[in-house]
């Protein structure tokens, strides 16, 4: 009788032992982890000095909300001054501070296609790699879900795992970028060889289509061609009329971008506030978090700084920690390190626009360089900026590309079959800022014509419940991708 009850009782004991100690399997071939290709791009606060131009520029004719791209402007338009010749040529340089040499503006696509590449491949796993990563991470994970189950010491093997997962993650979960390039042709135009080649070279996509007999079935293709560069976001860049039968080429840039905050907020801190307008206070959803930033301060002459020390709490809330200083600054990173929001705000009831003749590329540079990292109570908006296409040719006549657009122009290095100029300029933006990061996504196409006519310590305190301006920058070659104004979030 014991016999019948050990013997069933010693099976099961062996079964379960079986099962804890079974083997997990050795560690599944390991994908290659791609190294992103080296830092070709990395422009003085020159490069940057467009950016301003045109944000400065927009700025007066405009008092509302504002998103601008200025990295897919600047590309476009160097994209025109490859095919300038002569003053045409030289007003292209000088708007783009691109320098004197013949090649400039070639040189600086030639750059940003490469910087692009860069972005995408710091974004992350792409394509057949990205699938490798997936595989070998499901089977890691099986593998340490089976060894945690185990009574054997298995610390060893559990971390060599754990290790693994943690870096196939970070290539997985950085953010996501893309960008292209794109010239549009009237059908039958011939393309000068030298941009065709060096186009070609650049993995700039070249098209055909017949802007003079289907001028709104080229519109259509166009505004096709940008909503599938953005992930559908930008729909329709070019508005009804913007291709006329008189349209003999487009040059089309487009950038996308999706990131999420390194810290990210709390969907539970996010309140409804008050937000200070000098057109009248509104309500906003303030986003609410504590923790390290890059922070600085500006004088009201848009001096640099340094940030303030953490000075003993004071219950009265009127009490500040800093003197009557105009205006500061917050660097909220995303996932990656990579690339970054920038914020600046009034610190009292200081017009924003008092800073707008302070927004220049080396004020810029100065202010990051003044940041330190910073215990901050942050709150900052949700907020999205999102409308209609803008025409920047306005913005671009002021600034010195006037002639571009009349008889005078030269862009016989596209074609000498007709005398081409600048039609319009048109640009369609988006940016989306919540509690988990970020969205954005810009198209510029540029329409050329047969010329005719708060905690023990007292932190700082950041708070974007009044007007700011943003900057969305790659923290490392300091590239500008979407900069813009926030007068009332929406």
């Amino acid at each position: 009788m014991k016999l019948k009850i050990v013997l069933p009782a010693l099976a099961l004991t062996t079964a379960v032992l079986c099962y804890y100690f079974r083997p997990v399997g050795s560690l599944p071939e390991a994908a290659v982890l791609s190294e992103p290709p080296p830092l070709s791009f990395a422009p003085h606060t020159a490069e940057n000095a467009f950016s301003f131009d045109l944000l400065r520029q927009v700025a007066k004719a405009d008092t509302g909300n504002l998103c601008l791209s200025p990295w897919s402007a600047q590309m476009a338009l160097s994209l025109n001054g490859c095919g300038a010749r002569g003053d045409t040529a030289l007003s292209f340089q000088k708007v783009l501070h691109l320098g004197a040499t013949p090649e400039a503006c070639l040189d600086f696509v030639s750059q940003g296609r490469a910087w692009e590449e860069q972005m995408i491949a710091c974004a992350g796993a792409q394509g057949r790699e990205k699938q490798q990563l997936q595989s070998e991470l499901a089977e890691l994970e099986s593998q340490l879900s089976r060894l945690k189950r185990r009574i054997s010491d298995t610390y060893d093997d559990q971390r060599v795992r754990a290790d693994r997962i943690n870096l196939i993650r970070s290539q997985l979960q950085r953010f996501d970028f893309a960008a292209a390039e794109a010239l549009f042709l009237q059908k039958g135009l011939k393309l000068e060889s030298p941009v065709e080649d060096a186009f070609k070279s650049r993995r700039i996509e070249l098209q055909r289509v017949d802007f003079k007999g289907d001028p709104e079935g080229s519109r259509q293709h166009l505004n096709d061609w940008g909503a599938k560069a953005t992930r559908g976001l930008i729909p329709a860049v070019l508005p009804p009329g913007s291709v006329r039968p008189i349209t003999r080429m487009a040059l089309a840039q487009a950038v996308y971008f999706k990131g999420a905050w390194t810290r990210p907020f709390s969907l539970h801190a996010t309140e409804t506030q008050p937000f200070f307008a000098s057109g009248g206070d509104s309500f906003c959803h303030l986003m609410q978090q504590t923790g390290s930033y890059k922070y600085a301060w500006i004088s009201r002459s848009g001096q640099a700084l340094p940030p303030p020390a953490p000075a003993p709490y004071d219950p009265d809330p009127k009490s500040k920690i800093y003197p009557e200083h105009g205006f500061h600054l917050v660097e909220m990173p995303y996932k990656g390190e990579r690339l970054s929001l920038v914020l600046v705000t009034s610190i009292d009831a200081v017009d924003h626009s008092a800073l707008e003749p302070f927004l220049t590329a080396d004020n810029f540079a100065a202010w990051l360089a003044a940041s330190r990292d910073t215990l901050l109570d942050l709150r900052v908006p949700r907020y999205r900026i999102a409308g209609a296409s803008r025409d920047l040719s306005p913005a671009l006549r002021s600034l010195g590309l006037d002639a571009a657009f009349t008889d005078k122009a030269d862009f016989s290095g596209f074609t000498r079959d007709e005398f081409l100029c600048l039609d319009q300029v048109w640009q369609q933006t988006l940016i989306e800022v919540d509690e988990k990061g970020a969205v954005a996504a810009a198209v510029t196409m540029s329409n050329m014509k047969c010329s005719e006519a708060k905690s023990f310590d007292k932190q700082p305190e950041f708070r974007a419940d009044r007007p700011f301006w943003y900057f969305l920058r790659d923290r490392q070659s300091g590239v500008i991708l979407f900069c813009g104004r926030v007068s009332r979030p929406e």
